[in-house]
């Protein structure tokens, strides 16, 4: 097993949350190929598509809205 360590100064929370994404889905990526990478001593859980949810939100139509008027 090699061992590589990174370390990050100056950057601000939101690049911190991007540089946490890119290395896990980086990790996942690797799996794919049969190496496993490991971040802080844990190993990264495999990637969860999400399921849409059972409603969409949907905009009423024009004639539902304001009925069959003719607006002029």
């Amino acid at each position: 097993m090699k061992e590589r360590t990174l370390q990050f100064n100056g950057q601000s929370p939101a690049q911190m949350l991007t540089i946490d994404a890119e290395l896990r889905l980086m990790a996942n990526q690797w799996r794919k190929v049969g190496v496993r990478i490991t971040i802080d001593d844990k190993t990264v859980p495999e990637q969860q598509l999400r399921e849409a949810p059972s409603r969409k939100r949907q905009a009423t139509s024009f004639i539902k809205r304001y009925g069959d008027k003719i607006w002029s």
